[in-house]
């Protein structure tokens, strides 16, 4: 019931939350994480998400932690300086996952640029998404069968992309345009070519 209450007392509008890493356009499924002993829960919750996005069901994810914790997380000023602890980088790695996991086309391992719902993908973004793969599975965050299964189809459907002058084409002359439309892969509308495509290459190799 307190955390009824609480709920009916934030108004937060949709830019409020995408400073949170939610979009505020789709429903949203709350978790609360008490620790790093949670790594089990957000595994569960990883591919459950994975399976509604599947279904047809789209949805965001988000993490609730107590007061407790969250009076643990928030850094006083002459922590400022200190090197971060294994659970600051658990948390980064964590938050750093809900987006790829809330942006991510599971038909084909696209990634939205950002977290509007009609946002194109990036190949930037794509290629940073593949570099969080190795970490998540040695975190123990996803299973590496489950890891493997996502950067296939992201590669495989990359590899089948049209390159070429064409204006429709995914890029030329092995250079993907920076902006790729999330469900064919064609470059939407006048997308440049910037030298982002090296932030693809890089974790891909």
């Amino acid at each position: 019931m307190r955390l009824a209450s609480a709920f009916k007392k934030t108004r937060l509008d949709r830019e409020a939350l995408w400073s949170r890493g939610i979009s505020g356009y789709l429903p949203i499924v709350l978790v609360r994480v008490d620790g790093d002993r949670d790594n089990a829960l957000i595994r569960d919750v990883t591919m459950a998400h994975d399976f509604a996005r599947r279904r047809g069901l789209e949805l965001d994810s988000s993490c609730m932690t107590s007061v407790a914790l969250m009076s643990e997380m928030i850094a006083t000023a002459p922590e400022l300086d200190r090197l971060p602890t294994d659970q600051d980088l658990a948390r980064l790695q964590f938050t750093t996952l809900l987006y790829y996991l809330q942006c991510t086309n599971p038909d084909n391992g696209l990634v939205r640029d950002k977290t509007e719902p009609h946002a194109p993908a990036s190949i930037a973004a794509i290629g940073m998404a593949l570099a969080t793969i190795p970490v998540v599975v040695e975190r123990g965050v996803v299973i590496r069968e489950f890891a493997a299964k996502i950067t296939r189809r992201r590669m495989r459907f990359l590899l089948d992309c049209r390159q070429g002058p064409e204006p429709d084409a995914s890029g030329y002359k092995g250079f993907f345009y920076h902006f790729l439309d999330i469900e064919t892969g064609r470059r939407p509308g006048n997308a440049n070519c910037p030298p982002s495509t090296r932030l693809f290459c890089s974790p891909a190799l």
